[in-house]
C-alpha cells in the first residue's frame, strides 16, 4: 500500500509545523502541503487532490464550513479533524524512534483515512 498523501489546513503556523515535525517522521504518510487559510485551502485541494486533509478545530466560521465544503466538492478526499487533545498527543510524539509502540499505533490510525478505507 502506498503512503497516504496529505494536506495539513490549520490556521495556527505553530500547529502546522508541529504536524508537520511529526507526520514527517512516518513512514505512511507524504505531506504533499500546507495551507493556514481555510478559504484558499479550497483551491489546494483542487490543485493537489490529496487522499486526505487534516483541519483544525477551528475550521468553520459563522460564514465557511470547510468540512460541507470538501464532503461536497471532493468527496474522495478525507477529513481529519484536530483537536486540542490530538495537539497535546502529537506534541508528545517527537522524536518518537519508528518501533514504538505509540508511533506503530499512530501510523495504523493514519492509514484508516486511506482511501478505500471506511
Amino acid at each position: 500500500m502506498g503512503r497516504l498523501r496529505l494536506l495539513i489546513i490549520d490556521r495556527n503556523e505553530l500547529t502546522r509545523a508541529l504536524l508537520k515535525h511529526v507526520l514527517n517522521e512516518s513512514s505512511v504518510v507524504e505531506i504533499v502541503g500546507e495551507a493556514g487559510d481555510y478559504r484558499s485551502s479550497v483551491g489546494i485541494i483542487s490543485e493537489l487532490m490529496p487522499d486526505a486533509v487534516v483541519i483544525g478545530e477551528d475550521r468553520q466560521s459563522e460564514d465557511f464550513n470547510l468540512h460541507a465544503v470538501i464532503r461536497s466538492d471532493f468527496p474522495m478526499v478525507r477529513v481529519i479533524e484536530l483537536s486540542a487533545l490530538d495537539k497535546a498527543v502529537l506534541s508528545k510524539m517527537i522524536g518518537l524512534p519508528p518501533e514504538h509502540p505509540g508511533r506503530s499505533a499512530f501510523d495504523a490510525a493514519i492509514m484508516s483515512f486511506s482511501p478505500g478505507s471506511s
